[in-house]
């Protein structure tokens, strides 16, 4: 069993929880799990490779360790440029966190037409 613990984030007096990106507190929530759930599909056992397991049970790791999900946070300033509220199918908008893109070798937000295939399909191939 998979499972991801997210921290209720939000600045609240002065105080700052987490990672307060939104002014809604359930928005940084819903960030947040949509930066996990996009980890746990690229890296499902990176906790057994923290404590020790083999490397090849990674999915997507920077060369510094990072996920796909930490390299932009550790890369955006300010974070809204990651973490933003996005247009979905039936109206509305949804907060998310922008993952890394191998083609543009940062973070990509929603974009109109898909990328064409990495001419690295197939290969396992870290960057940064």
């Amino acid at each position: 069993m998979y499972y991801a613990v997210g921290v209720y984030s939000e600045a609240s007096g002065g105080e700052t929880n987490g990672i307060p990106v939104f002014n809604a507190p359930w928005k940084n929530v819903v960030a947040t799990f949509y930066h996990e759930l996009n980890e746990a599909r690229t890296d499902p056992d990176v906790e057994q490779v923290i404590q020790g397991g083999r490397p090849s049970l990674l999915g997507w790791t920077s060369r510094q360790g990072e996920e796909c999900g930490d390299f932009p946070v550790f890369e955006a300033n300010p974070l809204t440029l990651v973490f933003q509220e996005v247009p979905i199918a039936g109206g509305g908008t949804a907060p998310v966190q922008f993952q890394y893109s191998n083609y543009v070798h940062g973070p990509e937000g929603p974009i109109p037409t898909p990328n064409p295939p990495s001419k690295y399909r197939g290969q396992h191939r870290k960057t940064q």
